[in-house]
C-alpha cells in the first residue's frame, strides 16, 4: 500500500480488493491501519457488511481512494460468500474559457487613482455628503481601473499566475518550432532541446513564484495550504452550483432564479426560526438592575484613523463596491481627510448611509447534496470603508464594556486576552474541584441554530439601552441593511435584512457577545461561553438528584433561549456527565423548544475545538492531532522537491505548529502513550523539511531548524501560560486557578514568588492543571522579569543549546549503515 502511494503519488488512486480485515470493528490494527491510510491520503469508501454468513457480518472488502468524487456502492450477490464492491466516477467536459472579464488594477491604475483623489474637490457639506463620496470614488475607480473583456489566447495571457512575459515569449518559439519540424524545415534534436530547456524554465518559474507566494502568506494558514494544493495539482476544479435546485420539492433552474432563491432562503431563515417560538416569559425579565454607566460615541482624530488603517489586513476580497482592503490601504493618504470627517460625521449624527450596509453573498458547498440550499454556507462581503466606520465604534464599545466590567465574566469569545485555551481550563478545573469534593459533574453542550442570523434587532437595543449604550448610531446601523446573492456574473434582487447581527462585520461579534450576556442569570448553571458555544455545567453529590436538579433547570435556560427568539439545536445538543459510573439522562418535558431526551450521554464531544471524553484523558484529541499532521504529512512530501528548505519550513509553522499549539496546555498532560504517535509524525515532518533518510536521526534537525521537540514545545506553551499568571495578564476567572506564594527565603536578584496550583488530587489525567505551576516554578528566576519576547527567545534559545548536533558514534546504528 505505502510502495503503490509512493509510487504514484500526483495521481489519482483506486484501491479495491478482499482485504481480509473488518473495517467495521475498532481494534488496534485498525487505529494503526487508519494512521497509515491519512498518512497517504486514502479513504476507505465502504462501511456496510460485505460478507455474511448466519451467525456473522463482516465488512472486509473495501476500496481506498484519494478521490473525493467517488461513488461506491456494494451489490448483494449469490455468486459467491463476498457481495460485490463496484465504484463510479463522474466526468464532465470543461468548456474552453473564450473571454477573461477583470479590472484592470496595476502600479499605472493605482497611480492615477492617486493623482485623481489628490485633485478631487469634495463637495461634504450638504446633506448628500455620504452619496456624494461615494459616487466620487465609484467615478475614479471605473475610470482608472475599468472593466476589460478580451478572448483568451493562452500563447499570449498569462492563464496561470507563475507565468512570465519571457516564458509566453518562449511558448510561441516552441510552438514556431515544432510547426517547422512538422515541414521538414528544422531538425528535430533541436526542437527537442528546446522543449527540455522550456519545460525546466517552467518548473523553476512555477517554484520561485510558490514560494513568495507562501512567504508572503506568513500567518494565513487556508491561504497557504491552498497555494500548497495549487503547487502540487491538489486543488480540487471549481465547483459550479448545480443547473438545477430544489426547495421543499420546488425546482429552481437558471443562475438568476437560483441566485434569488439563495438570497430569500438567507434573509427569511432567522424570521422563519423566531416565528416557530412561542415563550411564556419576556426577555426583559432577566434585566434586573440596569447599568449606571453610560457609553456616547465619540468623534476621532487623524492619528487614530490612522492606526485603525495598519490594523486592517490586506485582503484581496471586496463587496458590491470592488474596492479590496489591499487598493484601501494603498490609497490611505488621498482619501484620509475626506473619510475622516465623514466617519466622524456619521458618529455625531447617529447616520450609516445605506450603501455602506449592502452586503454581496457568496454561497459555498459545505457538505451534502448541492441540490439543497441548506447545504451552502454564505460568504458576506461588506464594503471595505464600512469596515474603517466599524472599526472606530468597535474599539469604543470593547473599551467600554471591559472597563465597566458588563460582560458575563466567563464569556471567552471575541474578547481582548481571551483564548480557548482559557475557556477549556476553567471548564477542567470546575470539574476536577467538583471531582476533589467527591462530586459529580453534568455538562450540556447547547447548540444554537443560526445564532447570528436570529438576533432580533429590538431585544438587542433594549439590551444596550440597559447596559447604558446611546443607541441612535447602532440603531441606524442595523436598519435598512440589505443583501444580494452573486453566482459567477449573475446578480439576485436585492432584499432587505430584518433580523441578525451582520456577517462578516467587524461590529456583528461583539454584538451578539451583548445578546447573549445574561444567559448566566437564568439558571443554576455555571455558564461558559464563547461567543454562541454554550456549555453549562452542574455539581452534585449523587447522580439521582443531579439529574433531576439538572432537568429542572435546563428547562430555565430553554425557557431563556426562547423568549430571545433563539432556537437550540435539538441533534446537535449533547451532554457529558464526569466522575460517574451512574446512567444520568437530561430530559425536556414535551412542551419545551429543545428535546434533550433523545440525545445520549456522548463518550467524546468537541468543546472549542478540542476533543473531550467523560474521562478527560486527551486521547481522543491526541488522536485528531495525529489526523491532522499526518495530512500535512502527506501534503509536504508532494511539495518536497518543488519547494525549496525555507519554504518548507515556513509550511511547517503554519499548517503544523498551530495544531500541535492549539490548547497545548490543557491536552499536552495526556499520558506520553498517547502522545508517542504525535511526536513520531513530527520526526518525520522535520526529515521532509531537509529530504532526510525516513530514519535519520532527527535532535540535529530540529536544532538546524530551530523547531522544538513536541514535549519542549508544551512547555514553552505552559510557561508561557505562567508568564502571565505571574504578570497578571490573563482573565480573571483564570487568575482565581493559582496563588502567587511568596518563597520562604530568597537570594539577592531570586523572584519573591513562585506560582501555586489549586488544591486537587493530582491524577494522571489533571496534570495539565499542575504543569503549568510547575513548569514556571522550575524556571530560572532571571527569565522571569523579561519581556514576553525576550522571555520566549531565551527558553527556545536553552532547549535548542540542550539538542545535541554530534554525529552518530553507534556503529550498529541502523540509520548510519
Amino acid at each position: 500500500l505505502i510502495n503503490i502511494s509512493q509510487q504514484h503519488r500526483n495521481s489519482n488512486i483506486i484501491i479495491g480488493g478482499d482485504f481480509n480485515f473488518d473495517f467495521s470493528q475498532p481494534s488496534p490494527l485498525q487505529n494503526k491501519l487508519t494512521s497509515i491510510f491519512d498518512e497517504h491520503e486514502l479513504t476507505p469508501q465502504i462501511d456496510i457488511p460485505t460478507r455474511k454468513s448466519t451467525t456473522t457480518a463482516t465488512c472486509i472488502d473495501n476500496i481506498l481512494t484519494n478521490l473525493t468524487s467517488l461513488h461506491v456502492a456494494v451489490i448483494t450477490t449469490t455468486i459467491s460468500d463476498h457481495f460485490a464492491p463496484i465504484c463510479y466516477i463522474k466526468t464532465k467536459k470543461e468548456e474552453k474559457v473564450r473571454t477573461i472579464t477583470k479590472r484592470k488594477i496595476n502600479d499605472k491604475a493605482i497611480n492615477m487613482m492617486k493623482k485623481a483623489l489628490l485633485n478631487k474637490k469634495w463637495d461634504l457639506d450638504g446633506p448628500d455628503a455620504f452619496q456624494n463620496f461615494e459616487c466620487s470614488i465609484r467615478e475614479i475607480f471605473n475610470l482608472c481601473c475599468p472593466l476589460t473583456t478580451c478572448p483568451v489566447n493562452k500563447n499570449f495571457h498569462k492563464l496561470e499566475q507563475w507565468i512570465t512575459k519571457g516564458l509566453l515569449t518562449s511558448r510561441r518559439r516552441k510552438h514556431a518550432l515544432r510547426k517547422e519540424v512538422a515541414l521538414g524545415k528544422s531538425d528535430c534534436l533541436i526542437y527537442k532541446k528546446y522543449l527540455k530547456l522550456y519545460n525546466k524554465l517552467i518548473r523553476e518559474a512555477k517554484r520561485v513564484w510558490y514560494a513568495e507566494a507562501i512567504n508572503e502568506s506568513w500567518g494565513n494558514g487556508r491561504k497557504i495550504w491552498n497555494l500548497v494544493n495549487e503547487a502540487t495539482n491538489r486543488n480540487k476544479q471549481k465547483e459550479s452550483l448545480p443547473t438545477e435546485m430544489i426547495d421543499s420539492d420546488t425546482k429552481f433552474t437558471g443562475k438568476e432564479e437560483i441566485a434569488n432563491k439563495f438570497n430569500q432562503f438567507y434573509t427569511e431563515i432567522g424570521p422563519n426560526l423566531a416565528n416557530k417560538i412561542c415563550s411564556n416569559t419576556s426577555y426583559t425579565d432577566y434585566l434586573k438592575t440596569p447599568a449606571q454607566s453610560k457609553l456616547k460615541l465619540q468623534q476621532i482624530n487623524e492619528e487614530e484613523l490612522e492606526n485603525i488603517f495598519k490594523d486592517l489586513k490586506p485582503k484581496r476580497s471586496a463587496g458590491y463596491d470592488e474596492i479590496s482592503n489591499h487598493l484601501l490601504k494603498t490609497l490611505q493618504q488621498e482619501i484620509s481627510k475626506p473619510l475622516l470627517y465623514l466617519v466622524n460625521r456619521s458618529i455625531s449624527q447617529g447616520i450609516v448611509p445605506d450603501f455602506w450596509k449592502m452586503a454581496k453573498i457568496i454561497p459555498i458547498h459545505k457538505k451534502g447534496d448541492k441540490k439543497d440550499f441548506g447545504n451552502y454556507r454564505p460568504i458576506s462581503l461588506l464594503p471595505t470603508i464600512s469596515k474603517i466606520l466599524e472599526k472606530v465604534v468597535t474599539k469604543q464599545l470593547n473599551q467600554y464594556l471591559e472597563d465597566n466590567n458588563l460582560l458575563h465574566n466567563l464569556q471567552f469569545g471575541f474578547r481582548k486576552k481571551h483564548e480557548t485555551t482559557h475557556a477549556l481550563l476553567k471548564f477542567t478545573e470546575l470539574i476536577y474541584k467538583a471531582s476533589a469534593r467527591k462530586e459529580l459533574t453534568v455538562s450540556i453542550f447547547a447548540d444554537l441554530k443560526k445564532a447570528f442570523d436570529t438576533v432580533n434587532h429590538q431585544i438587542l437595543l433594549d439590551k444596550m439601552r440597559y447596559y447604558g449604550i446611546d443607541t441612535k448610531w447602532f440603531t441606524s446601523y442595523l436598519s435598512n441593511r440589505t443583501q444580494f446573492t452573486q453566482i459567477d456574473s449573475t446578480i439576485s434582487s436585492k432584499t432587505t435584512i430584518t433580523c441578525g447581527v451582520p456577517q462578516g462585520s467587524i461590529l456583528g461579534p461583539i454584538l451578539f457577545l451583548i445578546y447573549i450576556n445574561d444567559l448566566p442569570v437564568a439558571s443554576e448553571f455555571t455558564s461558559i461561553l464563547f461567543a454562541d458555544d454554550t456549555t453549562l455545567l452542574m455539581h452534585g453529590k449523587d447522580a439521582k438528584s443531579l439529574e433531576i436538579r439538572a432537568n429542572k433547570e435546563i428547562a430555565k435556560a430553554a425557557e431563556w433561549f426562547k423568549s430571545n427568539k433563539l432556537t437550540l439545536h435539538a441533534g446537535k445538543t449533547m451532554f457529558m456527565a464526569f466522575n460517574t459510573k451512574e446512567d444520568i439522562q437530561i430530559n425536556i418535558d414535551k412542551h419545551n423548544l429543545m428535546r434533550l431526551a433523545e440525545n445520549r450521554n456522548e463518550k467524546t464531544i468537541k468543546f472549542v475545538g478540542v476533543l473531550i471524553d467523560e474521562n478527560l484523558n486527551w486521547r481522543h484529541h491526541t488522536e485528531h492531532v495525529c489526523t491532522k499532521l499526518n495530512k500535512i504529512k502527506y501534503l509536504m512530501s508532494k511539495a518536497k522537491n518543488i519547494l525549496p528548505t525555507s519554504i518548507k519550513l515556513l509550511l511547517y509553522n503554519s499548517l503544523a505548529k498551530p495544531h500541535i499549539d492549539f490548547s497545548s496546555t490543557i491536552w499536552g498532560g495526556a499520558a506520553k502513550t498517547h502522545l508517542k504517535n504525535l511526536e513520531t509524525i513530527q520526526k518525520k515532518l522535520v526529515r521532509l523539511i531537509v529530504n532526510a533518510k525516513s530514519r535519520a536521526h532527527t535532535e540535529n534537525i530540529f536544532k538546524k531548524l530551530e523547531i522544538l521537540k513536541l514535549e519542549d514545545q508544551i512547555q514553552l506553551n505552559n510557561a508561557k501560560l505562567g508568564y502571565k499568571f505571574y504578570h497578571q495578564d490573563l482573565p480573571p476567572p483564570i487568575l482565581e486557578i493559582y496563588k502567587l506564594r511568596h518563597k520562604t527565603s530568597t537570594r539577592q536578584g531570586e523572584s519573591k514568588f513562585t506560582i501555586e496550583a489549586p488544591i486537587i488530587n493530582f491524577k494522571k489525567q489533571h496534570l495539565h492543571l499542575d504543569y503549568i505551576p510547575s513548569t514556571w516554578n522550575s524556571l530560572n528566576d532571571s527569565l522571569k522579569e523579561l519581556h514576553i519576547k525576550s522571555f520566549q527567545s531565551n527558553i527556545k534559545l536553552e532547549k535548542f543549546q540542550s539538542y545535541s548536533d554530534d554525529p552518530c558514534n553507534n556503529d550498529k546504528c541502523f540509520s548510519c549503515n
